[in-house]
């Protein structure tokens, strides 16, 4: 008998922004500093950390370079804020 996994979905999802907002501060940098190792724009970034501007592919490449993570999870992050929020507006 095969058995399906259902993917279990957090009580709340961290928008990410929020995150890029506590790596900033936890390494000391300014959005000016993140654009400059990251390779985006200062608007991009400040975009990001202050909801204005989804993940994209783009974003998530520069910002794995700029942290030294993977770009899957950025894009993650955002795919996982995204659904968390829709699903729940949907229950409104």
């Amino acid at each position: 008998m095969a058995m399906t996994t259902r993917r279990k979905k957090p009580a709340r999802a961290t928008a990410p922004g929020r995150i890029v907002a506590r790596e900033l501060e936890a390494r000391s940098w300014t959005i000016e500093t993140l654009a400059s190792y990251s390779g985006l724009s200062i608007e991009t970034v400040n975009g990001v950390v202050y909801g204005s501007k989804p993940v994209t592919d783009q974003v998530a490449q520069g910002l794995a370079q700029a942290f030294g993570s993977t770009v899957e999870l950025w894009k993650n992050l955002e795919l996982n804020y995204h659904e968390h929020h829709s699903d729940n507006r949907s229950l409104a």
